[in-house]
């Protein structure tokens, strides 16, 4: 089905044409995609960054479509370059305590070559802190979620052709409830949670989107949760 099919439909469904509402639609379609994405592990593409960090500017953040962190390693570039890049490993919290020292009055923080990251639910960050004069550059690779629809004329991605019942029922529930009308948003939600998913456990879209994804080189099936920034320091 085509994008603008199925944004037409939740229109329909919400009995809504007022000035604006496409474009909540449009947002409450998208919400739902990435919805199906994380619960179904349908990952797009493995990416990968770099970045460049000192003790003076040691964070950066990390895309915002992020879906999950495969990997983070190192090299150093300043005083002397490092053709190889060094994997690090998580770390529990004693570790990170071990690595970094305690930041408190009198006591001096330990700093030095990246040895592990920690990952919360908004950051990564590595240990210990840059040395002063020191420059490392990270190479992060991590899951991304596929693009937002533009809802443009004949624009039908894989998830629109194979699993719009599913889209349609998962925006009609976010418009109920943006509405205040809980009754109608649970009831559509039930019918998104327990009809459309029940869809993709043994059904035709079920094949056809084993059969997507099966085209597809790389799978984050045992990856963790993203992480939204990356960076260096204590926690």
């Amino acid at each position: 089905m085509l994008t603008t099919s199925i944004r037409q439909r939740v229109r329909d469904n919400l009995n809504r044409d007022d000035s604006g509402i496409d474009a909540k639609i449009q947002d409450w379609v998208n919400d739902t995609k990435r919805r199906i994405e994380q619960a179904l592990n349908l990952d797009y593409m493995r990416k990968t960054v770099e970045t460049s960090h000192t003790n003076a500017a040691p964070s950066a953040a990390l895309p915002a479509r992020m879906k999950s962190l495969i990997d983070v390693q190192y090299r150093k570039t300043v005083p002397t370059v490092e053709l190889v890049w060094t994997p690090l490993k998580r770390l529990s919290q004693s570790e990170i305590l071990r690595l970094s020292g305690y930041e408190a009055d009198g006591v001096t923080l330990v700093t030095g070559a990246p040895l592990g990251y920690a990952a919360d639910e908004s950051n990564v960050i590595v240990y210990p802190k840059p040395e002063t004069g020191a420059t490392y550059k990270l190479s992060i690779a991590y899951w991304e979620f596929s693009a937002d629809w533009a809802f443009g004329v004949g624009e039908e991605p894989y998830l629109a052709k194979f699993a719009w019942q599913a889209l349609i029922d998962g925006a009609t529930a976010l418009g109920y409830a943006w509405m205040g009308q809980v009754g109608d948003a649970d009831r559509w939600e039930r019918r998104f949670t327990e009809l459309s998913f029940a869809d993709f456990r043994g059904h035709d879209m079920a094949r056809a989107l084993e059969g997507e994804i099966s085209l597809r080189p790389h799978t984050g099936a045992g990856d963790r949760r993203p992480a939204a920034g990356i960076g260096w320091g204590n926690i």
